[in-house]
């Protein structure tokens, strides 16, 4: 990511508990970078759907940060000892812990899967996590997870640039459109950016649920 200063700063590394081959024939595997500390870190995946889901929980302004591969220890019916590993921990703003399986719904045909995390859910300690989630494809909207993405690739601070759209929103009452704004901003497809940002800030908001483009219309947070 780029410093202050305007020079490039590595980000910080993985934080998962096992080693992730990001190299894998036949297999997908990919990283990207939170934004967690001054330079953000990287979050490793092993899957598309984990991928589409990393993007989608960071856009989500009450998601802090994600971690990958979290490890829990858990005892079986029989009492045999497991080690499970998490795809991700979502650390949400008010501090709350949620541990997740990411899984296609075609592997939740047998059950099993859910079995085994109530199992690890009812051991589990508030120290740890408040609680399990299971996250199959059926829960990303495409549209939510078009404009995540849409907010992940246009993150980058524009200071120069954003100023500006925060004093022309400033005079913003009822709504416009995303490519009027950007004329006015005067600064081309940077201004653009700059208004995602601010849609991804929940400064600005989407009139009605759609992919973010030029004819999307958008209107300020808190005005009528």
């Amino acid at each position: 990511m780029m410093h202050s200063t305007g020079g490039y700063a590595p980000p910080a590394p993985s934080r998962a508990d096992r080693k992730i081959r990001t190299v894998s024939k036949g297999h997908f595997t990919g990283h990207l970078i939170a934004d967690d500390g001054d330079h953000g870190r990287v979050v490793v995946v092993e899957s598309h759907l984990e991928m589409l889901w990393a993007v989608y929980l960071l856009s989500l302004p009450c998601v802090a940060t994600i971690v990958e591969q979290v490890a829990f220890n858990w005892v079986d019916t029989v009492d045999k000892n497991h080690q499970k590993f998490f795809d991700f921990v979502v650390v949400l703003h008010s501090g709350e812990r949620l541990d997740c399986e990411v899984k296609p719904s075609v592997r939740l045909v047998s059950g099993q899967v859910e079995a085994e995390l109530a199992q690890i859910a009812a051991q589990m300690t508030p120290d740890f996590a408040d609680g399990v989630r299971l996250l199959t494809e059926k829960g990303l909207d495409p549209i939510s997870t078009y404009n995540a993405e849409m907010f992940m690739g246009m993150r980058e601070d524009d200071p120069d640039v954003d100023v500006v759209a925060l004093l022309v929103i400033r005079e913003l009452r009822g709504a416009a459109s995303m490519a009027e704004l950007t004329e006015v901003i005067g600064y081309g497809a940077r201004g653009f950016r700059a208004l995602v940002r601010l849609i991804m800030h929940q400064i600005l908001r989407i009139e009605r649920h759609e992919r973010i483009k030029p004819e999307t219309m958008v209107s300020v947070w808190g005005n009528s």
